[in-house]
């Protein structure tokens, strides 16, 4: 049986990797749907949503089994516009690579990676932006 309850958006991707087909695939996004899932995917894949980092700051990694983390993705996801060019972008680069350094600190090894790849707008692991958007045809509506 599928969850559908809310989960650690890393867990999301996780279980996206282990489904056969795109069908499959789709069904399960839209099952788990919600607003910081379908948030991140939109900063990832919406190409007027930049980002200046060609590399992230350095961090120690949380190495906590998922959902012993401190947070996670689906609490801090209202912080990604600090790291991009938003209105509320974080001009000062020290303040803005702090913030972001801990972020990295506090939430889990999987989610570090989504964070990494998105930060630096590359593709996502195991959701294409093909898929993405598949899956969720509104996503450049999201706000």
């Amino acid at each position: 049986m599928m969850k559908t309850q809310a989960e650690y958006i890393g867990e999301i991707f996780l279980h996206t990797s282990k489904l056969n087909t795109e069908q499959e695939k789709i069904k399960y996004l839209r099952s788990v749907s919600n607003r910081p899932l379908k948030m991140l995917l939109r900063y990832a894949y919406d190409d007027s949503i930049t980002s200046n980092y060609k590399e992230v700051p350095s961090y120690e990694p949380d190495d906590s089994p998922i959902g012993y983390s401190f947070t996670g993705l689906h609490k801090e996801y209202k912080i990604l516009p600090y790291f991009f060019n938003t209105e509320q972008f974080i001009k000062n680069d020290k303040v803005r690579d702090k913030k972001l350094r801990n972020l990295f600190e506090v939430i889990n090894w999987t989610e570090t990676a989504i964070l990494e790849a998105l930060i630096l707008k590359k593709e996502l692991p195991h959701i294409s932006k093909e898929l993405a958007f598949k899956a969720f045809p509104d996503l450049m509506e999201m706000k």
